[in-house]
């Protein structure tokens, strides 16, 4: 793990994967993230029963919905990488909730976005509602499409923008 101290000679930790994925895609991004870069994952972890057409009215309307995060976050992470998919153009409802749960905590943070979802960068629009709903914009973003993550070019991809990043 990537490990910074603050000035009492304590560990401080910087970065975080904050992830949601509702078929495993993004959750292997988070994963692949978490390896390439040696840091911590918080998986959201929505808590109420799932199926597609209540999922896919919770993302249009965005409607805040009970989560749990597996690793809690606070201050102390300055630069939180947010792995989420797209459904039916919109954030999860899951992922909507944490954001405006943390919103004040993400304002002060970079964000970068990494998404994995069927059109791949057709789903940019979503920079601008996450935020309309933290007040904050990601720095730094990349659009995988699930193609892309069954072939295995994503992990190039992948790579290539944390280095140009240098994220």
């Amino acid at each position: 793990m990537q490990k910074v101290f603050n000035g009492e000679g304590r560990e401080k930790l910087s970065e975080i994967i904050v992830y949601f994925s509702g078929t495993g895609n993004n959750q292997k991004i988070a994963i692949e993230i978490s390896r390439l870069k040696g840091i911590y994952i918080s998986k959201i972890e929505d808590n109420s029963k799932r199926n597609f057409f209540k999922d896919s009215f919770y993302a249009l309307t965005k409607k805040n919905v009970p989560f749990t995060l597996s690793r809690e976050i606070g201050e102390e992470f300055t630069h939180i990488y947010l792995v989420t998919p797209v459904w039916a153009g919109h954030l999860p409802a899951p992922v909507v909730s944490f954001l405006r749960k943390f919103s004040e905590n993400l304002k002060k943070s970079e964000i970068t976005l990494i998404s994995v979802s069927g059109f791949g960068e057709k789903n940019a629009k979503i920079v601008e509602q996450i935020y309309k709903i933290a007040g904050t914009k990601p720095k730094a973003s990349l659009f995988l499409r699930d193609s892309e993550l069954k072939s295995g070019e994503y992990a190039q991809k992948l790579e290539n923008f944390l280095q140009k990043e240098k994220i």
